[in-house]
């Protein structure tokens, strides 16, 4: 290993040495999870797609449907894909965002987006309006002739179950509600009175 003296360096220049190293060091990038990383339902409410760094670009993947499988009971598959091979693709996991690139401006760009839908991709760019409203656009060609949809964030976590009776089920009895025998301002029949009550024949 060598070893540099640092005897032979005057004094002023160890001190600009110092300041440039420090400023380097205060202007070094946090490294912060951009804001648009997150889960995400898209604009019907009826999926919801998984942001996520992938290298130095954004990805994202379908990670929920509320109806994942056909009326034959089978999950859904990317059957309007035009390459036959990937038709057997389950729509639940599916890569439907890519190579998105943070822009100096704000926002990412220069991605792809698949709409499984109709089986196309198209160029992809994300605008974040605010912390729970993502704008996504798809385009071909310019993009302010492009379309675009408004994903909400999903920021609610799951609340645990309410206890169950599983761990007392002695303490617990069916609520049952009791009806008098008579009805009030009529008189009782002596079938239903007491033995101790009733008339002796």
């Amino acid at each position: 290993m060598q070893h540099i003296n640092i005897a032979k360096y005057s004094g002023p220049a160890l001190r600009a040495a110092a300041i440039v190293a420090g400023f380097a060091i205060s202007v070094a990038p946090a490294g912060a999870t951009p804001p648009e990383v997150g889960i995400w339902y898209d604009d019907t409410g009826r999926g919801a797609v998984k942001i996520d760094i992938c290298g130095d670009t954004l990805c994202g993947k379908i990670v929920w449907l509320k109806e994942p499988v056909n009326v034959k009971g089978e999950a859904l598959t990317d059957k309007n894909n035009p390459e036959p091979s990937m038709r057997r693709r389950p729509i639940c996991g599916l890569p439907v965002l890519g190579d998105l690139q943070q822009m100096s401006e704000g926002g990412f760009d220069n991605g792809w987006v698949y709409d499984p839908k109709v089986g196309k991709s198209y160029s992809a760019a994300l605008d974040l309006l605010n912390a729970n409203t993502l704008k996504v656009t798809g385009y071909a060609g310019m993009r302010f002739l492009g379309k675009s949809l408004i994903w909400t964030g999903l920021r609610k976590t799951c609340r645990p179950a309410p206890p169950t009776l599983r761990r007392h089920p002695t303490k617990w009895r069916p609520r049952v509600t009791r009806r008098p025998l008579v009805q009030p301002g009529k008189r009782r029949s002596p079938l239903l009175l007491r033995p101790s009550l009733a008339p002796r024949t």
